[in-house]
């Protein structure tokens, strides 16, 4: 997390869209099917946000602009949104 409390990566860029995890949560997981949960010291969850996960049929349709970032090429094919239950592991 940044120093506003939103979820970065490993470069420090927010996640998009941005996901801001309230400063009284102590606590904070994210599932395998990108469900984001914040929970505070008496127990109580303050936050819960889905994040979007995509499956690539063309994984080999990606361009690296670097620093584990990808853009669409031209042979590439539109990402499909997978629904949570289907989200089971990373590729």
């Amino acid at each position: 997390m940044d120093k506003d409390g939103f979820i970065v990566d490993a470069m420090g860029n927010r996640l998009q869209p941005e996901v801001n995890i309230p400063s009284t949560a102590i606590q904070v997981t994210v599932d395998p099917g990108g469900l984001v949960s914040a929970v505070d010291q008496t127990g109580t969850v303050v936050t819960t946000t889905q994040l979007n996960l995509y499956r690539f049929a063309n994984e080999g349709g990606l361009v690296s602009v670097g620093k584990n970032l990808f853009i669409l090429s031209d042979s590439s094919v539109r990402p499909r949104k997978e629904p949570r239950d289907r989200m089971v592991s990373a590729h």
